[in-house]
């Protein structure tokens, strides 16, 4: 999020007559470098748009089709999908957002986005629990391994420290927050916590987890914008899960 590429997003309805373009074509028109390399964190979208083209290129295979089967299959994620499918459909959520008018809550549109690799998917928590559980070890899933060890905790090790310290969305963050290889990362008292928000129109997701200690949580909202509530609510079950344990905190 130091690479000078915006932000980005290009929402689309999930059922609407529009679709996101192939991402060779919307890097083609949309990637741009909007300010110096290295001189600011900003969220880019479009820098996962990037690096999921590249890994088409090296791998030769479609990055959907390369996640679905690689990474989300490794892990059994099997009710996770980049778009709702109809049987999805079925067992979603509705998402809710205020009303501008009246700051009731309405039903809002299911979403998909030129960004989608950014992590645009619907699942259950189940699944984003399996998720937290990968992060949690050592790249190893049942029979095999994902990732080398030294490969994961490269990806939960504080990148470009001269950005660290201020808190992440939803003020999250106990000493020296900043991003590794996309995961916001913080510590306190020696122990390493990682973590990551989502949102899109009605839905906010949340994930934490101590690496130190071996456990974290998912969260799953219908809410809009829940940032802040889910980090109160996620730093608090690990501290009361530690309690449970018998480990001071």
């Amino acid at each position: 999020h130091t690479s000078g590429l915006p932000a980005a997003f290009g929402g689309h309805d999930v059922w609407g007559e529009t679709v996101p373009p192939p991402l060779s074509v919307y890097l083609g028109d949309s990637l741009e470098v909007v300010r110096p390399p290295s001189e600011k964190v900003v969220y880019s979208n479009l820098a996962y748009s990037l690096v999921a083209y590249l890994v088409e290129q090296f791998s030769g295979v479609p990055y959907k089709e390369y996640i679905q089967d690689r990474i989300w299959g490794s892990l059994g994620m099997t009710s996770t999908a980049f778009a709702p499918t109809p049987e999805m459909e079925e067992r979603l959520s509705i998402p809710y957002v205020p009303d501008r008018e009246t700051g009731r809550l309405v039903a809002a549109g299911r979403t998909k986005a030129n960004v989608w690799p950014a992590g645009i998917v619907y699942g259950t928590v189940h699944d984003q629990a399996s998720w937290v559980r990968f992060n949690l070890g050592d790249g190893a899933v049942e029979g095999g391994r994902l990732l080398q060890a030294s490969t994961l905790d490269q990806m939960h090790t504080l990148q470009f420290e001269e950005f660290a310290g201020n808190s992440m969305a939803g003020g999250w963050g106990y000493e020296n927050p900043g991003y590794g290889l996309t995961w916001w990362l913080t510590a306190r008292d020696g122990e390493r916590f990682f973590a990551h928000s989502g949102s899109v129109s009605g839905y906010t997701a949340f994930v934490m987890g101590n690496r130190t200690r071996g456990f974290g949580i998912a969260v799953l909202t219908n809410g809009n914008r829940a940032h802040p509530h889910l980090v109160r609510i996620c730093n608090l079950a690990l501290d009361l899960l530690a309690e449970e344990l018998g480990e001071s905190r």
